[in-house]
C-alpha cells in the first residue's frame, strides 16, 4: 500500500494527476442508495458503531466521541456533514465506523455500510462534481468515478472535517 502521502497528494491535486494513471485503493461506503469513496490509506479501521460520548455544543454534524483503545476520536456524522436525512434508530444499530487518519489526527465517519474495498486509477477521476454547487466552495467532495456501472463520489476528508477552513472550526 503506498503512504499516507500519496493519498493526500492525489486528493489535492486531482486535475494534475488525471494525466498520470496512478492506480489506488478506495473504501467504498453508502449512505442511503449513494456511494462514497476514501482513499484506503487514509483510512486506519473500520469498527461496528459503539456508544459514543455526546460533547455539548459541539457541531450538528459531530455525534459525540469514542474512546478507542485509549485514544479519544470525534465521531463525524456523513449524513448531517453532507445535508442528508437521518436515519431511523433501527438503521442506526447496524451503521459503522470509519477511523481516518487526518494528518495525524484521528476522527470517525459514520456511516450506513461499508461496502467494499476497489482499486481505480486516477485518469478514471472526473473533477467536475467539485466544481459543482457548494462543493466547489466547502471542498467536501473531490471528484466522482465510475466502476461497472457504480457512480462513486470521492470525499474530501480535509472538506468533511473542517481542516480546510480554519475559520469554519472543525466541522
Amino acid at each position: 500500500m503506498k503512504n499516507e502521502a500519496t493519498a493526500v497528494q492525489v486528493q489535492s491535486e486531482i486535475p494534475e494527476l488525471q494525466a498520470v494513471d496512478i492506480e489506488e485503493l478506495l473504501v467504498v461506503c453508502r449512505l442511503g442508495g449513494q456511494e462514497f469513496g476514501l482513499f484506503a490509506n487514509i483510512v486506519t479501521e473500520i469498527i461496528a458503531i459503539k456508544q459514543f460520548t455526546r460533547v455539548p455544543n459541539s457541531s450538528d454534524c459531530i455525534d459525540g466521541v469514542i474512546n478507542l483503545r485509549g485514544r479519544i476520536i470525534p465521531v463525524f456524522n456523513l449524513r448531517t456533514r453532507l445535508g442528508m436525512p437521518e436515519v431511523g434508530q433501527d438503521q442506526y444499530d447496524n451503521q459503522s465506523l470509519m477511523v481516518v487518519d487526518s494528518d495525524g489526527d484521528d476522527a470517525s465517519l459514520l456511516v450506513d455500510q461499508v461496502a467494499d474495498v476497489i482499486k481505480i486509477s486516477t485518469r478514471d477521476i472526473d473533477d467536475s462534481a467539485a466544481k459543482l454547487g457548494r462543493n466547489g466552495s466547502d471542498g467536501l467532495v473531490s471528484g466522482t468515478v465510475t466502476i461497472d456501472n457504480r457512480l462513486i463520489t470521492l470525499l474530501n476528508l480535509a472538506g468533511l472535517l473542517g481542516t480546510e477552513h480554519p475559520e469554519k472550526g472543525r466541522a
